[in-house]
């Protein structure tokens, strides 16, 4: 599902594919790699500051997905990358009194946060820890919210709920940011190629568009 930026999300984008192309011309791998960062999670609704994450009012994405879990009434699990996300999901699930459980690496009884999940709870947030070794078949609705940017882990995270012992067809969706790296890593998984790589190295990936798509 398609989501766009809002005004001061697509500044941001704009000025760091600047900055990305200033990195790109004087050999700065690090600048290049912090910026896939911070492009990511804008796609997600905030960027990192000294003072920690900066959460924008407008948030596209996390009403993208309240809304699948408003069509939808069924148990899902969200998976995500970061720490920051996580908090912003978790705190919005709370406000609306949703029922979650975690799975990430901050957890240490991730047995109890499973239990809690196979007791009801509507949602479980799932970082990598999440995306690796769980059976969740009981479960048979997936919402990236941000991708993992490996075909190896992507294929792990789908199996959690596409596995030996799932009775139900399974839905799979995506959150997608347009004119965020959001499309670009669907679009290299697609192809079985790391956009991470392309990214860092300069290389870009056909048919990608670095259109920038401004709430209006």
């Amino acid at each position: 599902r398609f989501v766009k930026m809002t005004k001061t999300m697509a500044r941001h984008a704009l000025s760091w594919e600047q900055s990305m192309e200033d990195a790109f011309r004087v050999g700065d791998t690090e600048e290049r790699t912090n910026i896939y960062i911070r492009m990511r999670k804008l796609s997600s609704g905030y960027v990192s500051t000294d003072d920690g994450p900066h959460y924008f009012k407008e948030q596209p994405k996390l009403d993208a997905f309240l809304q699948l879990l408003s069509e939808f009434d069924r148990q899902m699990i969200c998976f995500l990358n970061f720490k920051d996300t996580a908090d912003l999901v978790i705190r919005e699930l709370r406000n609306k009194g949703i029922s979650h459980a975690e799975i990430t690496g901050r957890v240490s009884n991730k047995g109890a946060q499973m239990e809690k999940f196979r007791g009801g709870a509507r949602v479980l947030i799932g970082s990598k820890a999440a995306m690796v070794g769980l059976n969740l078949q009981f479960c048979n609705y997936g919402c990236f919210y941000e991708s993992p940017d490996s075909m190896a882990m992507r294929l792990q995270a789908q199996k959690r709920i596409d596995r030996m012992g799932q009775t139900l067809p399974t839905f799979l969706f995506d959150l997608v940011t347009a004119g965020t790296y959001d499309g670009r890593i669907l679009a290299a998984l697609q192809d079985r190629k790391s956009v991470f790589d392309q990214v860092v190295s300069g290389r870009r990936l056909e048919g990608e568009s670095n259109a920038i798509f401004a709430q209006e």
